[in-house]
């Protein structure tokens, strides 16, 4: 998830946000429909037709509220080359192209509310101003994996789409987010291939670090990440207390060469 989203808006709320171009104003979706609703009730009264419009504004409030979400940063040191296997079926890696097929983020009937909210995520992303991602494409040309790729120039763009939740990207690092992988390409190593790709165009950019944020019980992406030579490097933990962000970034225990990303 875009550093560790928790809440993904009802579709019909969503729907609004796009028409008033809200994916480019400060925060997160959620954090945009929490500023639409102080300036347009009907978004609220939209909110409160439905049962699940009922369970975002209260899990909303509750976190906002008092809560603390802790999310861990990982770094590549691209210095040190990974082979990494290829993919089990041919990959063309690349930047996202007018009129790619991305069928793999449809909104179609009979998907898990986990997988409906991984797909309403990448459609946020790329109806946002963020720079088009990186994907994959597979033999019959259908994009198989996305995922962004942003460097120090793109820091106004997170902060602006982010706000504190976006670290700020250094000059010799690229910033890996959005990660996502068809449903029906899962198995076939088309993460470790295409990302390994990735991180060859940073190297051929002149960066010396890749780094990445996922909430700290992503065991499933550390356990990946760190095959591939990536170590944790920093936390990022998020506290509301009376509807009152803040946000630091803070080194974790062990770690001797901590960079600020706040």
């Amino acid at each position: 998830l875009p550093f560790g989203r928790d809440i993904v808006a009802p579709r019909a709320v969503a729907t609004e946000l796009r028409k008033r171009g809200g994916s480019k104003r400060a925060g997160s979706q959620d954090e945009i429909l929490m500023s639409q609703l102080r300036e347009k009730p009907r978004i609220l009264v939209e909110l409160l037709r439905t049962r699940r419009g009922r369970d975002w504004i209260r899990r909303s409030a509750r976190k906002r509220f008092n809560s603390t979400t802790v999310s861990i940063g990982i770094r590549d040191d691209l210095s040190v080359p990974f082979a990494a296997p290829p993919a089990k079926i041919p990959l063309v890696v690349r930047k996202l192209q007018p009129g790619d097929d991305l069928s793999l983020v449809d909104d179609v009937p009979g998907l898990t509310p986990e997988k409906a909210r991984h797909r309403a995520d990448q459609r946020w992303l790329l109806n946002s101003d963020l720079p088009p991602p990186w994907v994959a494409v597979d033999p019959d040309g259908a994009v198989c994996f996305i995922a962004y790729m942003f460097t120090s120039e793109d820091n106004d763009r997170m902060q602006a789409l982010w706000g504190p939740l976006a670290p700020k990207v250094h000059p010799d690092e690229v910033l890996i987010e959005g990660i996502f992988t068809s449903d029906a390409h899962r198995g076939l190593g088309v993460f470790m291939d295409a990302g390994t790709k990735m991180l060859d165009q940073a190297r051929a950019l002149g960066k010396r670090y890749a780094i990445g944020v996922a909430g700290e019980m992503n065991l499933g992406t550390f356990k990946v990440a760190e095959r591939a030579g990536w170590k944790r490097q920093f936390k990022r933990v998020e506290r509301w207390f009376l509807f009152r962000q803040r946000v630091t970034f803070e080194p974790l225990e062990g770690t001797t060469d901590f960079r600020s990303y706040g």
